[in-house]
């Protein structure tokens, strides 16, 4: 699975119904039928921009806010999608003896 990280100005662009600067690189993945998150489809339109720059550090790295709220979009995509294992199948325990 492809996941996308949004930079803060692909967040800030969002906030004026701009496309991601990665935009056709989404229709490629989407023409292949690959699987992909997004995290800025979850970045609501109205979001502030000290919360948008509270998720980046000083560089264009995330912050550790941003980087937990990142694992928060992926975590809940992967539970909506029922792609966690929720049991350990009989291959993947070891075996006692």
């Amino acid at each position: 699975m492809i996941v996308i990280f949004p930079t803060k100005y692909d967040m800030e662009r969002k906030q004026y119904h701009l496309n991601s600067n990665y935009y056709y690189m989404k229709e490629v993945f989407q023409k292949q039928h690959y699987r992909f998150i997004d995290l800025l489809d979850d970045v609501p339109e109205n979001l502030k921009t000290a919360q948008i720059r509270a998720y980046f550090g000083p560089t264009l790295h995330y912050s550790a806010e941003g980087n937990a709220w990142a694992a928060r979009q992926i975590l809940g995509y992967l539970e909506r999608n029922n792609l966690l294992q929720k049991e350990k199948s009989p291959a993947t325990q070891l075996n006692p003896n």
